[in-house]
């Protein structure tokens, strides 16, 4: 697995507790959403128990975690607006922090990225649900056909040139 430098990885974390919308979860379900966007970690590294942690990968989301609790984005075990243990919750600081960092993490730009096309799924889902097929058809001379097209928002164009810059990436035109 390539190495991340412990302060990327309390980034990643905290996007990652940034981006649910009660700011907090399970440390499982941060193990498991964090792994999804680093492909290089083996399976032996997420699976084979490591010294008294769950595995290697989870030892180093938990010592990401404690640097954040250190750095007090993350809430003690136990503590915070709703405390229950092993659910891991941001304090104030590091609910803005996440938000400073949503675009400058792997996380956070997959994160991204993910929504718009969740959010275009469900809008076509939806289009797609509230025409009426139900229609009489006749053999021969009528033809039908249904086609949608969406338009891009003007915030969430105005967010992706603020956070991507208006030169393509790939052939920097």
């Amino acid at each position: 697995m390539a190495i991340l430098k412990k302060e990327d990885l309390v980034r990643e974390v905290v996007v990652i507790l940034g981006a649910r919308p009660d700011r907090e979860a399970p440390c499982d379900v941060v193990y498991d959403e964090l792994v999804a966007y680093f492909p290089d970690v083996t399976e032996s590294e997420k699976d084979d128990r490591y010294r008294n942690s769950r595995s290697k990968w989870a030892n180093r989301v938990q010592y990401a975690r404690l640097l954040g609790v250190k750095e007090r984005l993350i809430y003690k075990d136990g503590q915070g607006p709703q405390p229950r243990r092993g659910v891991w919750a941001l304090t104030e600081s590091g609910i803005r922090e996440a938000r400073e960092w949503q675009s400058t993490t792997t996380v956070g730009r997959k994160h991204i990225a993910a929504a718009w096309a969740q959010n275009i799924q469900e809008r076509l889902k939806n289009d797609l649900a509230a025409s009426d097929f139900e229609h009489e058809l006749f053999e021969g001379a009528k033809h039908q056909r249904l086609s949608s097209y969406y338009e891009r928002r003007p915030e969430l164009r105005a967010a992706a040139i603020r956070i991507h810059g208006t030169t393509r990436k790939v052939c920097i035109f």
